[in-house]
Parts: structure tokens; sequence; C-alpha cells
């Protein structure tokens, strides 16, 4: 159920979700001007409301601060797996946050509460700190790229490419055996055990 209320405009950004629509469409019957905008829509000509950033695009936080100076109440949405997206986006301006699996109605009542919504400073400040400890992880593995040498973080992009050892040492020109040296020289460079890991710390590093 959705509170009753002055009618607060919402703009909800990122890819339609059940959870989302499901939300713009009763808002809309409880008269609250709404509307669900792709990822990377525009939003600068519409009155200033509440803007419901969904976190799940990589590219999602670097809205924020731009929605936050053409004046709009920033509330992020995320997965708890993605917590230091979360932290990112309170940094950012987002003066709210919520799982994608809270409640409707709490979801309802952030929304309802309109541009008067504002974070505690002492919840701010936890984010901040998790939000530094994210950058530090964050540092730390863009440091255990740099060991890789320029073969084996070609080796590394190649299989975040979804591509196999025998498919790379044909691209790459070697035998299959050199291909599998170059992984198990990433895997201990990085401190992890499996490709699946080292696949990570490159996209967590900035990898794409």
């Amino acid at each position: 159920m959705v509170p009753e209320g002055a009618a607060v405009p919402v703009a909800v950004l990122g890819p339609p979700s059940l959870l989302l629509t499901s939300l713009v469409a009763a808002l809309r019957c409880h008269g609250h001007p709404a509307e669900l905008l792709a990822s990377g829509s525009a939003f600068g000509d519409a009155r200033p409301g509440v803007l419901i950033v969904d976190l799940g695009p990589p590219r999602a936080v670097e809205t924020i601060p731009r929605a936050v100076a053409a004046g709009w109440t920033v509330i992020a949405v995320g997965a708890w797996a993605c917590v230091d997206r979360a932290a990112a986006a309170v940094v950012a301006g987002a003066q709210a946050w919520a799982s994608t699996d809270t409640p409707f109605a709490d979801l309802a009542q952030l929304v309802v509460a309109g541009p008067g919504l504002r974070m505690g400073e002492a919840e701010r400040s936890r984010w901040h700190e998790v939000h530094a400890g994210a950058e530090a992880e964050r540092a730390g593995r863009v440091e255990r790229l740099r060991r890789l040498s320029r073969r084996e973080r070609e080796v590394l992009r190649l299989l975040a490419e979804g591509r196999r050892a025998a498919d790379i040492a044909d691209d790459l020109f070697v035998a299959l055996a050199t291909v599998r040296t170059h992984i198990r020289s990433i895997l201990v460079k990085l401190e992890v055990n499996a490709q699946d890991q080292a696949i990570t710390v490159y996209r967590d590093a900035g990898g794409h």
C-alpha cells in the first residue's frame, strides 16, 4: 500500500524490474506523477522531485551527483551483495538506500517522504567508512594487477571475455601449455585460487 500525501514527482532510472515497475504503477494510482526512465535517459528537463536510481548498471552511481545538483532527492536501490555501490551512492549524494528485498510499503514510504528526506549524519558517516574500505580494497586489486606482465594481462582480458584457454592459445599463436602457465602465474600474482576470482579482480579494478 502506498501512503497518502501530497503528490511527489518521481523518476525511476534503471532497467525495468518487477519492483520498480510495480512501484511506479502504485505511485501513479495514488496521484504521484511517476515515470520509469531507461538507463542513461536524461531527467534534467523534469521538475525535480524524487529520483530512484537502480544501482545495477555499472555506471549508475555517476548519475547521482548530476541529479543532486539539479535539485533531485536521490534514493538508491541495490542488492546487499553490492553494498560497496550503495556506499558510493551515499557518498555521491543519495539521501537513502534500500535493498532490492526491502518491503514494498517501506520503499514507497521513502518515496512519499519526498524532497524532505534526509539521511542522518551518523548513518552517512558509517556509509563513508564503508566506501573508504571498499576503495582501499579496490586500490589493492589495482596494485596486484600491476604485477602482471603485458602478456598475462592480455590472457586475463581474454578470459574475462569468456574465451577458453585453447581459444586464447590460437589467438596468441602460442602453445596451450604456455597459456596454462600464464594462467597459473596470474592466479599466484593476484593471490586467488581460481580463474573466476581472477576475473572478478580484473573487473573490480576497472577491467571490462
